[in-house]
Formats: C-alpha cells, sequence, structure tokens
C-alpha cells in the first residue's frame, strides 16, 4: 500500500492506480482515475465490483461517469 501511495504522490498515477486496484482498494483507484476523467479505467474497475460489496465505489464510478457527461455508464 505504501508503495501505491508513494508513486500516486510521485506523479506516477497510471502505476499507483494499477497497485491500488491489486490491493482491492478500489475507491482510491477510482479516485485516481475520475481526476484524470480516464473513464476506460475507472470501466475496468466498476465492472469487476461486487454490487453488494463494493455500493460505495460504484457510486463514485457513477459520479465520475455523470461529471464526464456519460449519463448512460452512471446508471
Amino acid at each position: 500500500m505504501k508503495q501505491a501511495e508513494y508513486l500516486r504522490d510521485t506523479g506516477q498515477w497510471k502505476e499507483a492506480a494499477e497497485l491500488f486496484t491489486q490491493a482491492q482498494k478500489y475507491k482510491e483507484a477510482i479516485e485516481i482515475y475520475g481526476k484524470r476523467n480516464v473513464l476506460d479505467s475507472i470501466m475496468e474497475v466498476c465492472k469487476n465490483l461486487d454490487k453488494a460489496k463494493n455500493k460505495a465505489e460504484i457510486e463514485l464510478c457513477a459520479k465520475y461517469f455523470r461529471q464526464a457527461g456519460h449519463h448512460t455508464f452512471a446508471k
């Protein structure tokens, strides 16, 4: 986890997001992608989430899709 935080803090956001995803820290990965409007990567993370266990993360994905004007994916 510390490595992912270090990568994020040093501007290596893509590598950081991948490590957060591998560590099942989905919220952190979604936020990294969302701040950079990398919707394809948000979709990849979101489609692998469990609807019952990861409701907050799915809602976060929807938030970023709405902000980007992709209301179809926000549903």
